[in-house]
This record gives C-alpha cells, structure tokens and sequence, in this order.
C-alpha cells in the first residue's frame, strides 16, 4: 500500500507497505515519488530477508 502526505513544512512523506513492513522516506515534490519506489521496494526486500520470521 502505498501512502503519500505533505505535511506542514511542505516536505511530502512516502510510505510503502508490504508485507507487514513499512519503510517511509521523504521528498520536496511530488514528481520525485516515482524515483522513491524502487528504493522503497528494496529496503522493504532487504528488512523481510534480516528479519526474523
């Protein structure tokens, strides 16, 4: 599930959730979100191979 909010300061918070885990990063506009994704997908990739089940 992806999840995006601007908060007050105008910064914009990107969430990715799969599998239980969430990663969240920030950008300062909205047509940066698409670059994040795949580097979302990874960190959520590498959590769910370091976790334990």
């Amino acid at each position: 599930m992806l999840d995006i909010t601007t908060l007050r300061n105008e910064c914009i918070q990107v969430c990715l959730e799969a599998d239980g885990i969430r990663c969240c990063c920030l950008v300062s506009s909205y047509h940066l979100v698409e670059s994040k994704l795949p580097q979302l997908r990874a960190a959520i990739q590498r959590q769910a191979t370091t976790s334990p089940a």
